[in-house]
């Protein structure tokens, strides 16, 4: 029997995001895993995985924001812009004040523009980055505009920066970490990353996978899963009552007489369908009528019966 919901896993360094999903679905004996944003080999922390009918609902998760605490070592520059990779040049000084850094991190505040690594799963013609990089072959990147929300220093040492980052999603925090280096004409490298936060899910609740395997082997999944009616995905609710509840199973449209207003979140735009007792039906979008301006909800993704 397949399990629904959302399972927060804490992973380890060294393993790729596609690794850890491979190792859930055999720890669960169920194929139906997926991840709602990928963390590099080197990082650790928060990896939210959609089980079941939860998958339907990763595009929703994957615009979450994301939080981060990390490592930033100065000095080097490399390939990667993490210590994964390979110098680009010789141990440069490092002669900032701390003023100067923290002008630094102000003009990395806010909407900004980042150039994708070279070393990364963005595509290029179909063709992920990182296979021209392998052949040595630089190709065009596009930049993409991303959002830092919050940098914090939270730590100056003789050679490195530990710091918090808030950020929005797409965000390359190792590009911040190569960026700041520059603006400081010391260079820079991601030395060390755990992902806190995604939305609304916390790295404390999150488990390895060595404990999620005993958890499972306990009979005690149930308990550290997030149930598909939990999953915070940012928009309300919209309450069906038992004839509306017939209507949604059948993909039609939910008019007014067919929801419970008091019950309900109308305001046009993205909605959770549910039923009287809280089940979620599907996944909507509240419209409103030309001329009455009488709201109706538009099924978008039906979850069935079981």
């Amino acid at each position: 029997m397949n399990t629904h919901g959302v399972l927060l896993v804490d992973k380890e360094e060294g393993l790729t995001s596609h690794g850890v999903v491979e190792e859930v679905r055999q720890i669960l004996a169920q194929q139906r895993v997926g991840h709602t944003g990928t963390l590099d080999p080197m990082a650790t922390g928060l990896l939210p995985l959609c089980l079941g009918k939860a998958t339907r609902l990763s595009r929703f998760l994957t615009s979450s924001d994301k939080t981060y605490r990390g490592i930033i070592r100065f000095g080097v520059a490399t390939d990667t812009h993490d210590r994964q990779g390979k110098p680009l040049g010789p141990q440069r000084e490092i002669c900032f004040t701390e003023a100067q850094l923290l002008r630094a991190v102000a003009a990395l505040t806010g909407p900004i523009t980042q150039v994708p690594p070279i070393f990364s799963a963005k595509k290029h013609r179909g063709v992920p980055l990182y296979r021209f990089a392998r052949r040595n072959q630089d190709v065009p990147r596009e930049p993409v505009r991303v959002t830092i929300h919050q940098l914090t220093v939270l730590e100056l040492r003789a050679e490195e920066m530990e710091f918090e980052v808030k950020s929005s999603p797409g965000t390359y925090i190792r590009v911040l970490a190569h960026d700041l280096g520059e603006t400081l004409g010391c260079g820079a490298h991601l030395h060390a990353l755990r992902r806190t936060a995604c939305g609304d899910f916390r790295v404390a609740e999150a488990f390895t996978l060595t404990q999620l395997a005993q958890i499972v082997v306990g009979g005690a999944l149930e308990d550290v899963l997030v149930p598909l009616e939990r999953i915070p995905l940012g928009f309300g609710t919209v309450v069906a009552n038992r004839h509306g509840l017939l209507a949604v199973r059948n993909g039609r449209v939910l008019g007014i007489r067919e929801i419970l207003p008091s019950r309900s979140s109308l305001a046009e735009g993205q909605c959770r369908v549910e039923s009287e007792t809280g089940e979620l039906l599907a996944i909507g979008r509240v419209l409103r009528r030309e001329g009455s301006g009488i709201p109706f909800v538009q099924p978008q993704i039906v979850f069935p019966h079981e």
